[in-house]
């Protein structure tokens, strides 16, 4: 059997209270004069109104209306006690019926009482909810001082059921100050008290006018580019931001909205296509125990490469790189983190094919990444010889020297990283 907790039986009582006021009230709004008459006859009062309270009743507990967390009333709850309401009435003015109704008492009395009865029903639970998010909301304002103040960016459905659970989460921390979004008709309006602002653009201003540290992008359908953008405002700014993104809209959809899966943008997030996973094992097998060449090893794309190779245990790593500071900052951050491996700096260009040779011929690299390349596109127009010295010449000294001395695999890296490419 359920067990009732005494906060449900409180509900219970409140429920009966408002089945017998509601009731009297419409019999005396119909015919002030019904009540008293009733009520001369204590007997007839006592078995009219227990028969009354007890159909009402038990139609509301078989509707699962005392399931319901009072706590979180919503919709579906007020739906429930309407729908059993509608199925109350009628039954007891049926088995009412069957002791005979007093004098007063007709059919038009029942109807305003399913009237009376929802809105007494209702408004109780509604009343206790507004008090415990009040509650709440003073709680909030006593330590604010400890709340970061955050914009949500997107003023939808998934934007106004984060508001929810921020409010009702205290543990969050997070006190939101308004909704940043594009559309025009949305802009000046609030969603439960809480304003929205916009356009997106004048989002650097926003942030700085309300001095807000957190910002959660709430638009599960945004675009790359959109969440692009929204980054580049946040890095523009004097300020650290903090900024989060809710789930995609799959998870939305399915009510999976929550703050507590709430992430950290992510480098997929900004991307214009869907990202490749590391085959780990793969990788480990071309690497570990294995002597690995990388030309380029200074440059930001080598430099990063030089650092997971790292990660996989090589036998050797061998950098080769052209410019002096770069090598040597590389085989610094390089030691110092994997102080076990062994490292040979080389200075070296691609251009110099008897300078590949010696190295091939003196260290035999089982695997060859290839990274030396120039990427300002620009500069490179401006400088054509040097561009195809070392791209076009600088590859193909290589990719021969790989070739002849049977290297086990050998890794062009992609030039996908094209500074202010023409095309």
């Amino acid at each position: 059997m359920q067990r009732v907790s005494l906060r449900t039986l409180a509900v219970m009582i409140h429920d009966i209270l408002i089945v017998i006021a509601a009731f009297s009230l419409a019999a005396m709004l119909l015919d002030p004069s019904a009540l008293p008459r009733l009520f001369s006859e204590p007997s007839q009062a006592l078995s009219f109104f227990s028969v009354l309270v007890a159909v009402q009743f038990l139609t509301f507990w078989v509707f699962g209306v005392y399931r319901a967390m009072l706590r979180f009333s919503s919709i579906p709850d007020l739906t429930r006690i309407a729908r059993g309401a509608s199925l109350a009435v009628p039954l007891s003015f049926f088995f009412t019926s069957l002791l005979g109704h007093p004098d007063g008492v007709k059919v038009t009395t029942f109807i305003l009482d399913w009237f009376l009865l929802l809105f007494g029903l209702n408004v109780g639970r509604l009343a206790y909810r507004m008090v415990k998010d009040g509650a709440i909301q003073k709680l909030k304002e006593m330590s604010h001082e400890s709340y970061q103040r955050t914009f949500i960016l997107g003023a939808g459905v998934a934007g106004e059921r984060l508001l929810r659970e921020i409010s009702h989460d205290t543990s969050l921390a997070l006190k939101v100050v308004g909704f940043v979004d594009d559309q025009p008709s949305k802009i000046g309006k609030s969603i439960r008290g809480v304003n929205i602002y916009g356009p997106i653009n004048q989002l650097s201003q926003l942030i700085s006018a309300y001095d807000v540290q957190n910002l959660i992008i709430a638009m599960p359908s945004a675009s790359q580019e959109e969440i692009r953008h929204i980054t580049q405002i946040c890095r523009s700014l004097d300020k650290e931001i903090q900024l989060k993104i809710l789930p995609r809209m799959a998870d939305v959809l399915h009510g999976h909205v929550s703050t507590k899966i709430l992430r950290n943008v992510q480098p997929e997030d900004l991307l214009g296509r869907k990202a490749h996973d590391l085959d780990i094992h793969r990788m480990s097998a071309m690497v570990k125990d294995k002597s690995i060449l990388v030309t380029g090893a200074g440059g930001s794309i080598g430099s990063e490469l030089c650092r997971q190779i790292a990660k996989f245990q090589p036998k050797s790593l061998i950098l080769f790189e052209m410019t002096e500071l770069f090598l040597y900052e590389l085989e610094m951050a390089l030691s110092n983190e994997f102080p076990d491996l062994k490292i040979v700096p080389i200075i070296g260009d691609v251009r110099h094919r008897q300078k590949l040779s010696h190295v091939f011929e003196t260290y035999r690299p089982e695997v060859v990444f290839h990274a030396a390349a120039y990427k300002h596109v620009p500069l490179m127009e401006f400088n054509p010889v040097e561009a195809i010295r070392t791209n076009v010449l600088g590859t193909q000294n290589v990719a021969s020297m790989a070739a002849k001395h049977r290297v086990d695999r050998f890794v062009l890296i992609s030039s996908d990283k094209a500074i202010n490419p023409t095309n």
